[in-house]
């Protein structure tokens, strides 16, 4: 099983418990200009696949949080989304944390 798989497995998994979406402006801003409300990003968030894997993983940039980053683009109506993601661990428990969704600016990174 690829890394991809594995790491899809643990995310749907702890997405059961709920998915957190880090509020910022960029991400409110950039869920409303994709045309889709927070409970629809949500469920875009459950559904990810293999094939909507942009990059990663990547070693968190903030050194004090442990994890690994996974990027992903999917395709929203005409616009193509940029989505970062991460599993983490709290209590013996893991919880689904997103840290980025909002319109693809182009571009290798964000």
């Amino acid at each position: 099983m690829a890394r991809i798989d594995l790491f899809l497995s643990l995310w749907r998994e702890a997405c059961k418990g709920g998915i957190y979406i880090v509020s910022r402006d960029k991400n409110r801003e950039g869920i409303a200009e994709l045309g889709i409300t927070l409970a629809q990003a949500r469920e875009i968030l459950k559904g990810l696949g293999a094939e909507d894997h942009y990059k990663g993983p990547e070693s968190d940039h903030d050194p004090s949080k442990e994890g690994e980053l996974w990027f992903f683009k999917k395709t929203i109506g005409q616009k193509v989304a940029y989505i970062k993601v991460k599993v983490g661990q709290r209590e013996g428990r893991f919880y689904a944390k997103c840290l980025s969704f909002h319109p693809w600016e182009g571009g290798d990174e964000q």
